[in-house]
């Protein structure tokens, strides 16, 4: 057998700690002060920014899944409508609290429906997650993947929900993206500057597609990214949102909603929200 190729980090420790004991002390402070409301959850749509920023309610949300998946399907974005899929093809994916198998077992079921491509990118989509995982799922395999906010996004939900049950396996599925991302920065500003447009994004924009993701419209979540420019990576909430309601969940549950303009006051901001399933 060859050496297991290993996924080293890629982002600097401006996303997350590179000290386990930063990292195990960061996690154990959120969870000290969350009360679990459910822990049968078997998706969630996490945020991805540095942790400083939305770490808290990636770890609030992820602590209500259910504790002993086989395999934790891992989807980001950053693509547009029609992308192929990107997936990461190495053996173990390194973190500063210990590594995570890659799990190898869903690749030809996806390559039945879908172009793939390796995911040689630092994207922080899923990155930024892979130590709150490990935490929570120390025993679990990962499966990492990037979709686009077209059909294909469907498709994957689909799919992966029926490979999932060929093998037998019990995953959850995490769907990370951020919501709207306002301000010159982003070269987006329909509604000037100043106060009056964080009330829109929090109240409007940005309400809009988190109740469509409250309501499982894994349809309505696409459109309204596609059109609102509400949120980053539309494709990959909508694929957990599409695993979810093949799986009988109803209904989503609010986790918590937070803005960072709240956090550092700034004329470019952007959304984040947890929601469970």
């Amino acid at each position: 057998m060859g050496k297991n190729v290993i996924r080293k980090r890629k982002l600097s420790s401006g996303w997350y700690p590179e000290s386990p004991d930063i990292i195990n002390r960061f996690i154990n402070s959120i969870i000290e002060n969350t009360i679990v409301k459910s822990s049968n959850k078997i998706a969630a749509i996490i945020p991805h920014a540095g942790w400083d920023y939305s770490g808290s309610l990636a770890v609030k949300s992820i602590y209500q899944l259910y504790p002993n998946p086989d395999t934790v399907v891992i989807i980001g974005g950053h693509l547009p409508p029609g992308a192929p899929l990107y997936y990461s093809s190495e053996d173990i994916y390194e973190t500063p609290i210990g590594n995570l198998v890659i799990d190898k077992s869903f690749n030809s079921g996806l390559l039945t429906e879908f172009e793939i491509i390796k995911d040689l990118s630092s994207d922080n989509t899923v990155e930024v997650i892979i130590p709150i995982v490990k935490y929570f799922f120390p025993n679990s395999k990962i499966l990492c993947l990037r979709v686009g906010s077209g059909a294909e996004a469907i498709k994957l939900g689909i799919l992966i929900h029926k490979i999932s049950l060929d093998l037998n396996k019990k995953i959850i599925v995490l769907g990370s993206t951020d919501l709207t991302h306002y301000g010159r920065s982003f070269s987006f500003l329909p509604r000037g500057t100043g106060e009056k447009a964080v009330q829109w994004v929090k109240n409007v924009n940005d309400r809009d597609i988190v109740d469509k993701m409250l309501k499982m419209d894994f349809q309505g979540v696409l459109d309204s990214a596609n059109k609102n420019f509400s949120a980053c990576s539309s494709g990959a909430a909508s694929s957990a949102i599409r695993f979810a309601s093949l799986s009988k969940v109803k209904s989503g549950s609010l986790i918590g909603y937070l803005n960072s303009y709240d956090i550092t006051p700034s004329e470019s901001f952007v959304g984040y929200v947890g929601i469970t399933y």
